[in-house]
């Protein structure tokens, strides 16, 4: 079966940054809209989700061609996948309030990359109580199908070349290497309070975590499906969950959210980003996929494109996740609208794996922790 191609991007995200509060420039409204905003030809774009679950579209007038753009210095936010998600306030959205424009200048107000070995959010890393990293695949000791820093402890590596990367990962936390903990992840809503480490063999079978102890990182593995590092900072509680398709479908996400409330979080406190995930371009999906999706999530037909098969449609997880999230009402959101299988040098993905042939995958690890 041949590969999906990546789009090709027209124009140059500028960066567009939606924030609840002043001190940006460049309010605009939002409107209601059939389908997603995506392609960056739209300019400067982000989407969001109203209350009802229709799609809300908001975008500035501004788009500069790449002949321009290169002359003044201005770098794309991610070329390989340019959907319209960057982030946005749910408060802002539900309440009908305009949303505000940061122009981001390169390293201003984006996603931190850490040597290439780690991707940090600003909008959780700009709380000292709070150190989180979605991991790339570069850093580690693993070779092979697994180079470098697949830290996945269902994997076929060998296991001391997968310690050796969590307890790099645990380094660049300042955390000793035992206090990284993953789950057996299964697909499902099911969340578990963590209060002290726990070994690989002894890993519950689930898709979310949280805990208010310092110190303790949760280590979600993904490779295409969607990790989100959830964090409310204010009462000290953090998440982490594991949302593919049928997770988000079933409900991990409010799972986590209630999990988070009963450790004391409050639900309008708590902060979302969605990391690495495959994108609506590269995931197509059959018949049976479709009328499932059809029949669990009806009103939500938007994250279904057309398919270049009969039958077959381009799911976009993403979107998806982040409507969930919406309707989980939280306080913000973020995507940073990274495709796994777009970037093989940065990140592992199954699907790209399966195309190839190959006969396994390295392991993301996407991982959030109180400061001790």
């Amino acid at each position: 079966m041949a590969q999906p191609k990546d789009p090709k991007p027209e124009s140059v995200w500028l960066g567009a940054r939606g924030v609840g509060g002043a001190g940006g420039f460049g309010s605009f409204g939002s409107r209601a809209a059939g389908s997603p905003v995506t392609g960056c030809a739209d300019a400067l774009g982000i989407r969001g989700v109203s209350a009802s679950g229709s799609a809300v579209s908001i975008r500035a007038s501004v788009s500069i061609p790449w002949a321009i753009a290169i002359l003044l210095g201005v770098k794309p936010l991610e070329a390989p996948y340019c959907n319209a998600t960057k982030i946005w306030r749910l408060n802002d959205i539900v309440k009908g309030r305009a949303l505000r424009y940061r122009g981001a200048t390169e390293g201003a107000e984006g996603p931190k990359v850490t040597a290439g070995m780690l991707i940090e959010a600003p909008e959780l890393s700009s709380h000292s109580g709070v150190r989180h990293a979605f991991f790339t695949r570069l850093g580690g000791v693993s070779e092979g199908l697994y180079a470098s820093l697949n830290g996945g402890l269902g994997s076929e590596d060998v296991p001391d070349r997968v310690a050796e990367n969590r307890a790099r990962m645990c380094a660049q936390l300042s955390l000793p290497p035992n206090r990284l903990v993953s789950l057996y992840q299964v697909h499902s809503a099911e969340v578990v309070t963590v209060e002290a480490p726990f070994a690989a063999a002894a890993r519950p079978k689930a898709d979310a975590m949280v805990t208010r102890v310092p110190g303790l990182a949760l280590g979600i593995a993904t490779a295409d499906c969607g990790p989100i590092l959830f964090a409310d900072p204010e009462n000290g509680v953090v998440g982490a969950a594991h949302a593919g398709w049928k997770g988000a479908l079933t409900g991990v996400i409010g799972a986590t959210v209630a999990a988070m409330e009963a450790l004391g979080a409050r639900r309008h406190g708590i902060v979302a980003v969605l990391g690495p995930t495959i994108s609506q371009a590269s995931y197509e999906v059959g018949p049976d996929f479709v009328a499932r999706f059809r029949a669990e999530a009806p009103g939500l037909e938007r994250f279904l494109a057309a398919g270049t098969r009969p039958d077959h449609a381009q799911f976009d997880l993403p979107g998806f996740i982040l409507a969930r999230l919406a309707e989980a009402e939280i306080g913000e959101a973020t995507s940073l609208n990274l495709c796994t299988y777009a970037d093989p040098d940065r990140f592992y993905s199954y699907r790209r794996t399966t195309h190839r042939g190959e006969t396994d995958y390295g392991r993301l690890i996407s991982a959030i922790a109180l400061t001790p």
